[in-house]
């Protein structure tokens, strides 16, 4: 009887919970249909999205992530590139006075330690901060996107999982972006969709076993919870975000993108490494 209990708990919490099966498998796609059809409010607060669609047609671009190889000092060569960064890049700007064109919060938890800090949303990006449509919050540069977890949230780290199910890519990020293991490849997606053609990845790890995550130490470095403290959950989190990068390479290459990896060291062998120092750079 405690073992039906019990399930009957897990399978209300994945039915109902705000990243659950109703809100990614009813609710989703039912306002993205509103969302791409321009239909009232469902549409306004998106509208930023769509004019967004191409603005960089041809154009190269360096997404910026926050592995531990990442060194500030290559960061702000990137001065006149198209750049993108996301997540907790932000802890560098102590350091630097570079700023990112854009910027992507996916995980509405990066905002618990944002918050403790003394930067304001509009100040982490040049141009815009795309922001995880269910973290609500607006200011002057935040363009809000959808983002679809389906079942992800509950089975990322799960040895169990079939990490090549619902993978799926988004032509439109009007209607959204499905989650693919990380926050790196849905910016992808999104330099895709602004109509990037070369795709530079910095600082992309792809491995969870180190001391530490992160280019500037997280909270997140010390949780017991924390893949880098179990070998055998970071095992399982390279290995979902590997397939991740394989989806993404694949659908890159049919649309005539090329994604390379500048990443000084790391474990993501993927795409094709080119080495930062020899890039021209404007």
């Amino acid at each position: 009887m405690t073992g039906i209990i019990k399930k009957i708990i897990t399978t209300t919490i994945h039915i109902f919970y705000r990243f659950g099966w109703l809100r990614n498998y009813v609710y989703f796609p039912f306002m993205a249909f509103l969302r791409v059809r321009h239909i009232g409010l469902f549409y306004k607060k998106y509208k930023g999205l769509e004019q967004l669609r191409g603005i960089h047609d041809g154009s190269r671009c360096f997404i910026i992530a926050t592995g531990p190889s990442l060194r500030m000092e290559d960061v702000q060569k990137l001065g006149k590139e198209v750049t993108f960064s996301l997540n907790t890049f932000y802890k560098g700007y102590r350091y630097s006075d570079f700023r990112p064109d854009y910027y992507f919060i996916g995980d509405p938890g990066v905002l618990v330690d944002f918050d403790n800090s003394d930067i304001n949303l509009s100040e982490l990006a040049k141009k815009a901060v795309f922001l995880n449509d269910m973290i609500g919050r607006m200011d002057e540069k935040v363009i809000p996107i959808p983002i679809n977890y389906l079942d992800h949230w509950f089975n990322y780290g799960n040895p169990d999982y079939n990490y090549y199910k619902n993978l799926r890519f988004s032509d439109d990020i009007l209607w959204g972006i499905y989650d693919k293991w990380t926050s790196t490849i849905s910016l992808i997606e999104i330099a895709i969709y602004m109509g990037c053609k070369e795709i530079y990845l910095l600082g992309v790890d792809c491995n969870f076993s180190l001391k530490n995550l992160h280019f500037v130490k997280t909270d997140y470095d010390d949780e017991a919870w924390s893949p880098n403290k179990n070998l055998d959950a970071a095992e399982v989190q390279q290995l979902s975000n590997i397939i991740g990068y394989e989806f993404i390479r694949h659908e890159a290459e049919k649309r005539g993108v090329q994604i390379y990896n500048a990443t000084k060291g790391g474990s993501l062998e993927v795409f094709e490494r080119v080495d930062f120092d020899e890039i021209r750079l404007l």
